[in-house]
């Protein structure tokens, strides 16, 4: 049998350095206590966490709650609390059951919340960059057309899309996180919303253009069953079937209609005014001799005045 031979002081500095050293009780009742206060603070307040706010503040601090909720129930566990041991939860906690004047749910529900919620947490970057593509995606689906200005800012949009998809997921966020604010899943979000949007406006674009190119042969068919050759060319290339657009013939008289061009044989054309070297306005006409549908001869003509006047329209 060993004996320890300490000295007054000695002897209690020793005790004193054990009781430090020694590990949290289980069975200590104090101990189980702080760990369960530290459960339902770090659980109530990951559940009120308003993503919302979150969504709409400034500064887009990624929250820690879930963590330390995570480690809460870790240190809960470590004590011996069971996966069935009631706690204290606010009333809005999922699956919270009244019992007398409280509310309370197991420690395994808890848990399960704590994992959900702190993968919500870690991918919200991501949760904001599919929320703000899949909202072009609506406007899409909705019947807008893309303009030059949108595809630019959607290509930024795209980008940040497919970083923040793939930098949760780097950091250990399950794929099958559903992300708050769109419920998308986070694994199948990079094809199905940051590249989605690519591919949809390329498909609006693409409709737009079958759209306006259905709509031009509608306005050039009334001329098209009327005339070929030069004369239907240059309707084509100057929109002259517009309402805006103004063709004169003989003698200064505006012609429009099919007929119209399709009897006249000279056209004439309005160009830009300028001036001369004097400062002086000038007049500018385009003059088409038609044989048939056929242009046989294009001569430019001009003069000095705001108007050309009648006699050049011949």
């Amino acid at each position: 049998m060993h004996s320890i031979k300490l000295m007054g002081g000695a002897l209690v500095a020793v005790l004193t350095t054990l009781a430090l050293t020694a590990p949290a009780r289980a069975d200590d009742p104090k101990n189980v206590d702080e760990a369960l206060y530290e459960v339902r603070r770090w659980a109530n307040a990951s559940n009120s966490f308003d993503f919302n706010d979150w969504l709409n503040s400034a500064q887009k601090i990624v929250p820690d709650r879930g963590k330390q909720c995570l480690s809460a129930v870790a240190a809960a566990k470590k004590l011996g609390v069971k996966a069935d041991q009631p706690i204290q939860l606010d009333e809005s906690f999922p699956g919270a059951s009244k019992k007398g004047d409280q509310y309370v749910g197991p420690l395994s529900a808890i848990d399960k919340l704590c994992v959900q919620r702190n993968n919500e947490f870690q991918s919200l970057p991501a949760a904001e960059a599919v929320n703000k593509v899949q909202i072009s995606l609506d406007k899409i689906a909705g019947g807008f057309v893309p303009t030059e200005t949108s595809v630019l800012l959607w290509r930024y949009d795209i980008k940040r899309c497919n970083e923040q998809v793939a930098a949760a997921l780097a950091a250990g966020v399950s794929p099958a996180t559903k992300l708050v604010y769109t419920g998308q899943i986070l694994g199948s979000a990079k094809v199905d919303v940051c590249d989605a949007l690519t591919k949809a406006q390329e498909a609006a674009k693409g409709q737009q253009e079958a759209a306006a190119k259905a709509a031009r042969d509608g306005q050039l068919a009334p001329y098209k069953k009327l005339m070929g050759g030069d004369k239907l060319k240059l309707i084509d290339q100057y929109d002259m079937f517009s309402d805006d657009f103004e063709l004169y013939g003989r003698g200064g008289y505006v012609i429009h209609t099919p007929a119209e061009l399709k009897k006249a044989k000279l056209w004439f054309m309005q160009m830009e005014n300028d001036t001369d070297s004097h400062g002086r306005p000038r007049w500018h006409l385009r003059r088409y001799q038609f044989r048939g549908d056929k242009l046989v001869k294009e001569k430019e003509l001009h003069g000095r005045g705001e108007e050309a006047p009648d006699r050049a329209y011949r």
